[in-house]
């Protein structure tokens, strides 16, 4: 009886002390060395544990686990650094660099407002000229990036063609492609990475030819251009060193006068298929000094009806046998470069201030309009918004 106990006993004894060792599995997980004790953990340095250890945390959001200011919660900062592990280095020099608006060195995001449309708006402008009161509309478009910061950005002067003076004001940038010399400009996708004021006056049917407004180089239209943008340099955000006056036909022809009239405000001209003009008086300006500080690309065809090449050849060809080493993208007359864009863009970033395009090939009835190839891709807004005056 007492070996029946003693036995019972014994296996209750080691029955008890077998339950109350045994451990419950636990769930390991994960952890994370975070070595620079920023919260955030390193992805490439981990180990399984059931409880947190030492010096490990739960996430490997970390990018640079050396570096406690580096993080998912830092501030970006211009330090050629991706601070926030968003997996982009988000300094910026320009709007160019940005999907959104550069400040302060850092691209920032732009939230568009509900109502903002990439489209212009109408506009009139009372110039006095000669003791006469005259309403010459202008269409005008202000970069959203204006809206949200307190900025400032380039003002592109766009000046039409002859089409548009003898037409209404309601023709007035309705067809395409007499009216891509000012809408190219505000398209949704240019204004996103290179965002600007847009003006393009407009003297029409019911003005032009009266008191004075014979187009844009008389001294009437020149001094209401210039009273126009001194008003919208005073109301918005533009930067007066970058002034752009863009010209097609006619205007093309003016806005080469208008390097020399409005010298002063000017930072680049862009004459697209511009009118013949005298390209002796140009040259005679060039040489004395009027265009130094004026940066130029102008775009023609060799089988334009206007015969612009009549005045931009003369014209290179003085400023590449002068020393001005312009960029001949593809032919000058005889001589053939045809760049790459590849070699257009190493032009750019080298920050040459001359272009030339001379366009050829088969355009039927629109060579007049063959700078719309050059409007559509983008080595021109590269070159453009890198000017500025007195550089």
């Amino acid at each position: 009886m007492k070996k029946v106990t003693y036995l019972v006993l014994t296996f209750l004894a080691l029955y008890s002390c077998s339950s109350s060792n045994e451990q419950v599995p636990c769930k390991q997980v994960t952890w994370y060395l975070d070595t620079d004790a920023d919260g955030y953990g390193d992805a490439n340095n981990t180990q399984e544990s059931c409880t947190k250890p030492d010096g490990y945390v739960d996430n490997n959001f970390d990018c640079n686990d050396a570096n406690d200011t580096i993080h998912p919660n830092a501030t970006e900062t211009p330090n050629d650094i991706d601070d926030n592990c968003n997996g982009s280095v988000d300094e910026c020099d320009s709007d160019a660099d940005c999907n959104g608006v550069c400040i302060n060195g850092v691209c920032t995001e732009i939230i568009v407002p509900p109502n903002y449309t990439y489209e212009f708006t109408k506009h009139q402008h009372n110039h006095t000229y000669n003791a006469k009161e005259t309403l010459i509309p202008y269409s005008f478009f202000e970069p959203v990036q204006a809206t949200v910061s307190n900025k400032i950005f380039p003002l592109i002067v766009s000046l039409h063609g002859s089409e548009y003076l003898f037409n209404t004001e309601e023709f007035f940038l309705a067809h395409h492609p007499s009216n891509y010399m000012a809408t190219a400009w505000i398209e949704e996708v240019k204004q996103q990475q290179y965002p600007a004021y847009v003006v393009a006056p407009n003297i029409h049917l019911n003005i032009f030819n009266i008191d004075g407004y014979g187009g844009w180089s008389d001294e009437a239209s020149q001094d209401f251009l210039n009273e126009l943008i001194e008003e919208l340099t005073s109301e918005y955000q533009i930067d007066a060193d970058r002034i752009y006056f863009v010209g097609h036909s006619a205007g093309g022809g003016s806005v080469w006068e208008l390097g020399q009239k409005l010298k002063n405000k000017a930072a680049a001209i862009v004459p697209l298929s511009n009118s013949a003009i005298s390209a002796d008086a140009i040259i005679n300006d060039i040489s004395n000094g009027v265009y130094n500080d004026i940066s130029i690309w102008n775009i023609v065809h060799v089988s334009d009806n206007e015969q612009s090449i009549l005045t931009s050849r003369p014209i290179f060809m003085y400023l590449q046998n002068n020393n001005f080493n312009p960029v001949i993208t593809n032919t000058l007359d005889a001589q053939i470069f045809e760049l790459t864009q590849e070699q257009i863009e190493e032009e750019i970033e080298a920050g040459r201030n001359y272009f030339y395009t001379e366009n050829r090939g088969s355009c039927g009835n629109l060579c007049h309009y063959s700078w719309v190839n050059q409007l559509e891709g983008e080595l021109i807004f590269k070159w453009l918004f890198k000017q500025r005056k007195n550089n």
